[in-house]
């Protein structure tokens, strides 16, 4: 857990440090601070912007390699919408940080906003306002989702534009060659990145032929999407996850979407458990037997096997974020680690409780090193630091998983860190990302 934050943390501030060190080497020579505050301001706003979305178009790409350096893709995707959204307010600073300078020296500040005859700066502007209009149509919250993902497809070309702005401009860039390599670098990387995701990602991506063998409904919006190999089988750990895509029923998008994969890895069968939540998810109700199903993945870091080393671990689960730990349950049962883990299945009523029965069978026989408790926020009130505090004792030396809403688990984060425990022992996965 701590060599995944330090390699994350290395992968996110080094790129940025590197970026601004380079800014500052290039002051270095002859008349590099001719310039006033303003201006060196927004200098490094532009390029740290820059280094922040090439990151961010990299994060997004879907790869298996990249998506370990980060921790998996649900937090690479967290990481791409924070990363967004200091780019973005760093990038509209840009310009606005040299009005002062402007008005120092007597210009208008409406020039910034408008186009001259110097081309570079006319594609930055190009840049600044479709980066406004694209961030403005993923803001709005009546966009149906294929919409809001089809917007995010375009924001490579403003990054494009800002780098070829960057590059051709007046500024330390051009006129120091490390700065200028390094920008060149992440230009590549994110350009490529880019279209590779927009343009390549399903036709070059790793992905399964599956065929659907039966759709169960569980009740209280639950159900079961049992797909068999039509080809060769996807081999993945207990506890990941894949985007699947429907093909050739008109009733279901071919979009992708991710799901938990809820099987244990040793059955011919995979089983993704879903939720009733959304347009598409009503629409996947609708699938048929014999249907078509691409499996891309599998992804995530959240998994049975990266956790091996902890022998006490706790297992919470909100509702349908118990999909995971029932591939992962299935796992323990058999493989005789000796390990003890206790599973928190987290429900409204005992009703939405719909995997219960399973749970208990993979247990039976398993008592003494794994132990169910089942919490119904209707009788008990919402899970808590404290709830766990109570049923498990002293938590030092035990590592939490969760998966669930997120105001659960970052409330019972806060809670667990309140009473002691390491963040370090403290991981989530969160499927609420693109």
């Amino acid at each position: 857990m701590r060599k995944k934050r330090s390699v994350l943390q290395y992968a996110i501030y080094l790129p940025t440090l590197m970026m601004v060190g380079l800014w500052l080497a290039s002051k270095s020579r002859p008349g590099g601070w001719d310039v006033t505050v303003p201006q060196a301001l927004t200098q490094v706003t532009a390029l740290v912007a820059l280094n922040l979305f090439g990151i961010l178009l990299l994060i997004a790409s879907r790869s298996r390699s990249i998506e370990r350096i980060y921790g998996g893709l649900d937090k690479s995707y967290r990481l791409h919408g924070q990363l967004g959204r200091v780019g973005f307010i760093l990038m509209v600073l840009h310009p606005l940080l040299l009005i002062p300078h402007y008005l120092m020296t007597g210009k208008n500040p409406v020039d910034l906003f408008w186009f001259t005859d110097f081309w570079p700066r006319n594609v930055g502007i190009v840049s600044f306002y479709l980066f406004i209009l694209l961030i403005a149509i993923t803001l709005y919250r009546k966009l149906e989702y294929q919409q809001w993902l089809t917007t995010h497809k375009f924001l490579g070309i403003p990054f494009v534009l800002a780098c070829i702005h960057t590059l051709n401009a007046n500024s330390d860039v051009k006129a120091y060659e490390p700065l200028r390599d390094w920008v060149v670098f992440w230009f590549i990387v994110g350009t490529l990145a880019w279209l590779y995701k927009t343009l390549f990602y399903e036709k070059t991506a790793k992905k399964y032929r599956y065929a659907v063998a039966a759709l169960e409904g569980k009740g209280r919006g639950i159900w079961e999407l049992r797909l068999r190999p039509t080809g060769a089988r996807m081999n993945f750990e207990p506890g990941e996850f894949a985007f699947i895509s429907v093909r050739g029923n008109p009733a279901v998008p071919t979009e992708l979407h991710p799901f938990s994969i809820s099987s244990d890895p040793v059955r011919h069968q995979v089983r993704f458990s879903f939720r009733e939540a959304g347009d598409f998810t009503r629409k996947l109700t609708q699938t048929q037997e014999g249907d078509e199903v691409i499996i891309y993945g599998p992804y995530g870091e959240f998994t049975s096997f990266n956790f091996d080393a902890s022998k006490r671990q706790v297992w919470i689960a909100g509702g349908i974020g118990i999909t995971p730990f029932l591939s992962m349950l299935s796992h323990e049962s058999l493989n005789g680690d000796p390990k003890h883990v206790t599973l928190i299945y987290g429900v409204k009523s005992k009703e939405d409780a719909v995997y219960a029965d399973e749970i208990d069978s993979l247990v039976a026989g398993h008592e003494d090193e794994i132990r169910v408790i089942q919490h119904c926020s209707d009788d008990q009130g919402f899970l808590t630091a404290d709830f766990l505090a109570q049923e498990l004792g002293d938590l030092n030396g035990t590592l939490f998983l969760m998966c669930g809403p997120p105001i659960m688990m970052n409330g019972i984060k806060k809670g667990l860190i309140a009473r002691g425990v390491s963040p370090d022992q403290i991981d989530f996965e969160e499927f609420n990302f693109v």
